[in-house]
């Protein structure tokens, strides 16, 4: 068991079932769960995307277009489907797909700004998309900027965290925060080991330090933010940004945040590197390590979730 209070959660063994012969091979991406159910998740080889039913069995593995590899995941909702929206590092882009992988719309390092000299100079590491539709997305492996997109694609605005806390140092994460009054876009400012807040414009609004190592990705679902930190733990702060659970803690410090870390050396309830996650509406949480040999795990919410998430919750 792992977690505290209404976060508790079992650790289920071998979660993941792949057919014979198969092999997910390194992990270095994000978890989104469809409204189906399905558990959506991504590599660092030309299967860059496959799909998994709760029980953990493949059903569809594609993304040889994305050039051998896929970062960070997003579910958005248009009209009654879902789309899937893909940070690609390999393509440096932002590129929109059909569940069943085909291309929709690709949108690559903005040039009315003049902030990128050469197209890789652009590493996209994550995005979330607004309730109208534009695109938010974080350099988080390039330049360091946070940039918004319409929903079509064209270039609204950038920010590097200038004017507020402090420049940002590898914004590795991006997501909307829609639980209080006023949306909030919260990045993962990852080397700086802290949360950055502002307004859907980018007005600076507020910083959270407390209980941050490397903050790397950011979930919501009702009243609970979580932060999936590479330094071995998940955190899942309150509406007031403050911390009500961690999870998964590895108790070897020399372990945490490393990427060569064998099956051998993997204990249950216990995160090496996590780099993605997500919950499904009956609050059960998948997440991915960072990890050469692909690590993906499953937590059985023990005290179940009391209302599902908004359309496109991560």
């Amino acid at each position: 068991m792992v977690g505290q209070g209404d976060h508790t959660y079992r650790w289920q063994k071998d979660w993941l079932v792949l057919p014979p012969g198969m092999t997910v091979g390194q992990t270095h991406g994000d978890v989104v769960v469809d409204d189906l159910g399905r558990i959506i998740f991504s590599t660092d080889t030309n299967n860059a995307i496959f799909i998994a039913d709760p029980a953990g069995r493949i059903l569809n593995v594609w993304g040889h277009a994305l050039g051998g590899g896929s970062h960070g995941l997003r579910l958005a909702k248009e009209g009654n489907k879902q789309v899937l929206w893909v940070a690609s590092l390999k393509r440096h882009a932002a590129i929109k797909f059909s569940l069943d992988g085909k291309e929709l719309l690709s949108i690559p390092a903005p040039t009315t700004n003049g902030m990128y000299k050469k197209p890789d100079e652009y590493m996209p590491t994550a995005l979330d998309i607004a309730p109208n539709g534009d695109v938010y997305v974080v350099d988080g492996y390039g330049r360091g900027w946070l940039h918004r997109f319409s929903a079509d694609g064209k270039w609204i605005s950038s920010w590097n965290g200038e004017g507020g806390a402090g420049v940002f140092k590898e914004p590795h994460g991006v997501g909307l925060d829609l639980r209080g009054p006023e949306p909030r876009v919260v990045v993962a400012d990852r080397q700086n080991h802290r949360l950055q807040l502002f307004t859907l414009e980018g007005k600076f609004v507020a910083a959270v330090t407390e209980d941050l190592r490397l903050p790397s990705k950011i979930v919501t679902q009702r009243d609970s933010l979580l932060v999936v930190d590479l330094q071995g733990r998940i955190s899942i702060f309150d509406k007031n940004y403050k911390v009500v659970a961690q999870l998964g803690d590895n108790e070897s410090p020399e372990l945490r945040g490393k990427y060569e870390v064998a099956p051998d050396q993997w204990k249950e309830g216990q995160f090496i590197s996590p780099h993605g996650a997500a919950w499904d509406k009956q609050g059960n949480l998948y997440v991915q390590d960072w990890n050469a040999h692909g690590r993906m795990s499953k937590l059985v919410r023990v005290r179940a979730a009391k209302a599902t998430q908004r359309p496109g919750d991560k």
